[in-house]
């Protein structure tokens, strides 16, 4: 079983950076990609990410959203923002805050988020 990661942003491309960037990580991975409230509340239920990744400005719904329906999803995954704007969102107690121009520290982020988390990973066949 791999960490499946979802990203909730409106840019591709920053997923694509992100993606590249996790490519360091030593544990198999799977991600995926929701731009809207819809698709994350499909995602959270078909996909059953261990840890989202959001971006902290989102069109048409806001990251507090975002973590509100990621926190009610049962079980709830990790939540981590990830974002551009890293210092607007670096006063929120409690919530990972990773910059999206330091994308180099992304696996050692995530790294230490899901391994302490014990999320399970079979060796690969």
């Amino acid at each position: 079983m791999a960490w499946r990661l979802l990203f909730v942003d409106d840019a591709e491309e920053d997923v694509e950076l992100a993606e590249f960037a996790l490519s360091e990580l030593t544990v198999p991975w799977t991600r995926r990609r929701v731009a809207t409230r819809g698709e994350l509340v499909a995602a959270l239920r078909d996909y059953d990410p261990h840890l989202v990744l959001c971006d902290f400005n989102l069109p048409g719904f806001s990251w507090e959203e975002a973590r509100d329906l990621v926190s009610a999803a049962a079980p709830a995954p990790l939540f981590a923002l990830l974002t551009g704007a890293a210092e607007q969102a670096e006063h929120l107690p409690g919530l990972p805050v990773w910059d999206k121009n330091r994308l180099d520290r992304l696996p050692r982020e995530v790294s230490a988020l899901l391994a302490p988390a014990q999320v399970a990973v079979a060796p690969a066949a």
